[in-house]
């Protein structure tokens, strides 16, 4: 994060053609460097929702690669028979 802050300073010191030199103090001085931030509550049905949602989405992985796999066989299939017939 000081580094993000530290270039655009930079950025904006050259930008806006400020001569004052960017001090590491001055730095540490933002209230954001010396904070910290507690996380966020996770709501206790969270896991419960992800597992769901992550077997939903494996169960339609499963039925799209199914139906791939069914499309590809009809293909090939078709595609046998045209070449049988040309040779």
């Amino acid at each position: 994060m000081l580094d993000h802050y530290f270039r655009f300073l930079k950025k904006a010191k050259e930008r806006y053609a400020i001569a004052d030199e960017i001090s590491f103090e001055a730095l540490l001085a933002q209230p954001a460097f010396l904070s910290v931030d507690e996380a966020p509550e996770v709501d206790p049905e969270l896991p419960e929702i992800l597992t769901e949602v992550l077997i939903l989405a494996t169960e339609r992985l499963d039925a799209m690669r199914s139906l791939e796999g069914t499309e590809l066989a009809l293909y090939f299939k078709e595609h046998l028979k045209k070449n049988r017939s040309v040779a």
